[in-house]
């Protein structure tokens, strides 16, 4: 076991090595803290799992461990046809939820005009709802919600895997009807044709629910984004901006119990910081 601080950063790394299987194989147990205190906590408690004989980390995993896993390996290895599996792809639109903070109706109503996957970002001009009964695309109400969003790499990644894909099923697909003047969505039905917002959140509740997340909806993958930004940093006015919340107090409020996380952290370390 062992315990030291990252040069950059200042994070404090806890390791402790395994002997884990027949193979006797020497594994490693890595562990993250912003305090020493911390990583020594995560470590004892990895060491009482292991004398109890229970596994090191918990066997929950994340929704985008557990989405990246099933399209990754599950999925390929199925026996579904090549066009259900692109259908089953369209669990990217998860991934960009998650790596992005947009609305529901934002992401299904992406077009692929709208993602510059060179230059990694993408416009948000539309959205998809159903309004009286009816689906509709419709621009943003506000100026804020019509944004420029930049994306992460693994997203990025997922996006291009996903239009691949998705080229391959338009070709294999018996009848490809797009809407008018929709005809590059980003996530569309095995025919071209949008996706119902509905559909997309029972889809999701059952992958929650697989993942150990029950209760957990697509509005979740919004939040969950906004709090690791801000939690990693990032000042509320950029996360305001990805979000497209109409002014500032909104994101500020929405996310104050995160701030005062962080003054608790500001606070311990300001104890630790003088001999007291």
């Amino acid at each position: 076991m062992s315990i030291y601080r990252r040069a950059s950063g200042g994070k404090w790394v806890g390791t402790l090595d395994l002997r884990l299987g027949a193979d006797g194989k020497r594994r490693r147990h890595v562990v993250y803290g912003h305090l020493r205190r911390e990583v020594v906590a995560k470590l004892e408690e990895a060491r009482n799992r292991l004398a109890a004989d229970e596994p090191v980390k918990d066997a929950k995993t994340t929704v985008g461990a557990f989405i990246n896993d099933w399209l990754e390996k599950a999925l390929p290895a199925s026996a579904r046809r090549a066009t259900t599996q692109a259908t089953y792809a369209a669990l990217a639109l998860l991934v960009l939820l998650l790596g992005s903070g947009l609305r529901r109706g934002e992401a299904l109503a992406l077009h692929w005009r709208d993602v510059d996957l060179t230059a990694g970002h993408m416009r948000v001009r539309w959205s998809l709802a159903r309004v009286g009964g009816k689906l509709q695309f419709s621009q943003p109400k506000t100026e804020k919600s019509r944004r420029f969003v930049s994306l992460p790499a693994p997203v990025l990644e997922t996006l291009r895997r996903h239009r691949v894909v998705q080229a391959a099923e338009q070709l294999a697909a018996p009848v490809w009807h797009p809407w008018p003047d929709h005809p590059d969505l980003v996530f569309s039905t095995q025919f071209g044709t949008p996706i119902e917002p509905r559909n997309a959140a029972r889809s999701f509740t059952r992958i929650a629910g697989r993942a150990g997340l029950d209760g957990a909806s697509l509005h979740t993958l919004r939040h969950s984004a906004a709090s690791a930004l801000i939690a990693s940093g990032v000042h509320v006015r950029i996360v305001q901006e990805l979000l497209g919340h109409s002014t500032y107090a909104v994101t500020a409020d929405t996310y104050a119990h995160i701030a005062v996380a962080q003054q608790r952290e500001a606070a311990d370390r300001l104890g630790e910081a003088f001999p007291w």
